[in-house]
């Protein structure tokens, strides 16, 4: 199984493309945004360690980030909506209105005091100064499984999250989807 995948890279980018998006999903969104989910502490460090690598992510700030989105969603305060951006800026420029608005003080204010999120060894590791370093890891990986098919590899993993999460999910489906509450009522 090892060899066919890493003899396919196609079939290895799917499945670690896959696996991203069931860390966002699981981990960073359900479990650490809303508390929905808590994870065993192996499977847990192995989605803090696959989101460093695959995006450079800092959790601190992306369910900051998240929640002041679920806060103003669709308004004017919403840091990544189709609304303030247009539908196309975010679908192909999402990660860096994201990476824009992760340091404001406002969005930031969402996460003081909240003891549920990381605060430990590998937190200070991965979410440190060099947090992009994860990315560039993953890049070495990828250059000595596949060579110079590598590069492509990694570019898929890297533009997936910021196309289909910010792009498709709060892109598309927050301009052209519908809602279940009166968005003129919204903060």
């Amino acid at each position: 199984m090892i060899t066919q995948i890493q003899n396919n890279p196609i079939i290895y980018s799917l499945i670690a493309t896959y696996i991203t998006i069931l860390c966002v999903t699981l981990y960073l969104h359900r479990g650490v945004t809303h508390g929905l989910i808590k994870y065993n502490i192996v499977l847990e460090y192995f989605m803090r360690i696959w989101l460093w690598l695959t995006t450079g992510m800092r959790t601190r700030e992306w369910v900051a980030v998240h929640r002041y989105h679920h806060l103003h969603t669709d308004t004017k305060l919403d840091p990544h909506s189709p609304v303030n951006h247009g539908w196309l800026r975010i679908l192909f420029l999402g990660a860096f209105i994201y990476n824009k608005e992760k340091s404001k003080r406002e969005i930031l204010e969402t996460i003081k005091g909240d003891i549920t999120l990381p605060h430990d060894k590998l937190e200070q590791i991965i979410g440190g100064d060099k947090n992009y370093m994860g990315v560039f890891i993953m890049l070495g990986i990828n250059l000595a499984l596949f060579g110079l098919t590598g590069l492509y590899v990694w570019l898929v993993q890297i533009i997936w999250i910021p196309f289909w999460a910010a792009g498709i999910i709060n892109g598309i489906s927050h301009a052209f989807g519908y809602t279940n509450y009166d968005k003129s009522q919204a903060p």
